[in-house]
């Protein structure tokens, strides 16, 4: 039997799970912090000499446009 509990969770409990998860008001909020993500895991990547990977799938492509 799978537990599907967490299809139930309300309000503010949404945040006390194990999984860090961030609400935002919009989709222009959400893609503008997915681009920032990325920035800054590049820009920490190459202070370190290191390679970025990014798996993007098809959607969503909102942020781009702030990339």
């Amino acid at each position: 039997m799978i537990d599907k509990s967490f299809l139930d969770i309300k309000g503010e409990n949404i945040k006390k799970g194990k999984i860090p998860i961030d609400l935002f008001n919009n989709k222009e909020d959400t893609f503008l912090a997915m681009a920032m993500e990325m920035y800054e895991c590049i820009v920490n990547n190459n202070k370190n000499h290191k390679k970025t990977l990014f798996i993007c799938p098809l959607g969503p492509v909102g942020q781009y446009k702030y990339f």
